[in-house]
């Protein structure tokens, strides 16, 4: 049967303390990462809404990485800065 001393006690509570951080440490951008996915998906299919409505008045977006990231990033200000770019430039 295992002796549980005071030292015993102290490295198994460090313990549980490391593996809290190191938790705490990978999950945070984990969720950061998700969120950006997330809002890129929700990004692009806003600019695909667009480009399907917007494509009777000649009001189109290619939707690629970079858009998708902007939009999801910036949201709806970022399809208003899209589409402003697009027509400066062309």
């Amino acid at each position: 049967m295992p002796v549980l001393d005071i030292y015993s006690i102290g490295v198994y509570m460090f313990g549980m303390f490391l593996l809290y951080i190191c938790v705490w440490v990978f999950i945070k951008p984990l969720k950061w990462l998700f969120k950006m996915l997330l809002n890129s998906l929700f990004g692009a299919a806003l600019l695909m809404l667009i480009n399907f409505i917007g494509g009777f008045a000649g009001l189109t977006m290619g939707v690629n990485i970079i858009t998708a990231a902007a939009v999801g990033i910036g949201g709806v200000p970022a399809v208003v800065m899209l589409f402003v770019l697009k027509f400066m430039l062309v």
